[in-house]
């Protein structure tokens, strides 16, 4: 597995991936790599942001499109060498354009925003090849609940503690440890996000379900925090190793969903 980041061309605004970039995206790279089809498989990634994991896959050997609503993050991830393109889907191409059918369509952390889903969902099998793939990582928003969020805190207090997190409240992982109310908050802000068991249902309803996984996801939550850090990537390392095994003693509600399924012909 190629984890090193991709640097960009010189002269580039874009900022090279970081070491916690390349842990965050590895997290997802490991799952995938267990479900994509071999290398050199055409893949579009949805939601693709700076390009993180977009730049994995190329390293692995993937011919990879990229798409983000964000102009800036699309531009990021071009000056990694991604074909990227700016686009709300299910509007893409945005220009109205053809493309060649994928592989593989990846939904990493995006599909719980768009809306409506059943359309989302068509577009998919209309850009997928016969029996081609559609993975999906999300989070369960019905999951965030107290529960997970206390055992989040107790565990990251130390951390902050030992001044390793950034006093940034645009991260939603310090405001979690720094406000009572910052769950009620976060939910009174995302009432139109799709829930894990809607998603679930209309990928069955129109797609060959081969595969689902309650995943790790709270870390994702820190490691905003930790960027920059010395000392973060270690802590961060710990963190979704603790969050793991707490999820499979039984000790902690997963908040992580993912889901493989096929397109039916």
């Amino acid at each position: 597995m190629n984890v090193s980041g991709t640097v960009p061309p010189e002269g580039s605004p874009a900022r090279t991936v970081g070491p916690l970039d390349v842990l965050v995206a590895v997290e997802t790279l490991r799952f995938l790599l267990s479900y994509l089809p071999e290398a050199p498989a055409r893949v579009l990634e949805v939601g693709c942001g700076r390009g993180d994991l977009a730049s994995l896959l190329m390293g692995e050997g993937y011919d990879v499109t990229a798409v983000d609503a964000c102009a800036d993050a699309v531009a990021h991830a071009g000056a990694l060498g991604i074909d990227a393109h700016v686009a709300n889907w299910p509007d893409f191409p945005a220009d109205g354009s053809t493309v060649a059918p994928f592989d593989a369509i990846l939904f990493s952390r995006s599909l719980h925003h768009i809306a409506p889903l059943d359309a989302a969902l068509v577009r998919v099998e209309e850009l997928l090849v016969p029996a081609g793939r559609l993975l999906v990582e999300d989070f369960a928003v019905e999951r965030m609940e107290p529960d997970p969020i206390a055992w989040f805190r107790e565990t990251a207090r130390p951390l902050q503690e030992r001044k390793l997190i950034a006093d940034d409240e645009a991260c939603l992982g310090v405001r979690l440890l720094r406000q009572d109310d910052a769950l009620e908050r976060w939910k009174a802000e995302h009432r139109d996000l799709l829930d894990a068991q809607t998603i679930l249902a209309e990928i069955g309803r129109r797609f060959d379900l081969r595969h689902a996984e309650d995943a790790p996801y709270l870390f994702r939550f820190l490691a905003p925090a930790l960027q920059g850090n010395v000392g973060g990537f270690d802590a961060l390392v710990r963190f979704i190793t603790k969050e793991t095994h707490a999820i499979g003693d039984g000790r902690l509600t997963p908040v992580g969903r993912r889901y493989v399924a096929l397109r039916r012909d």
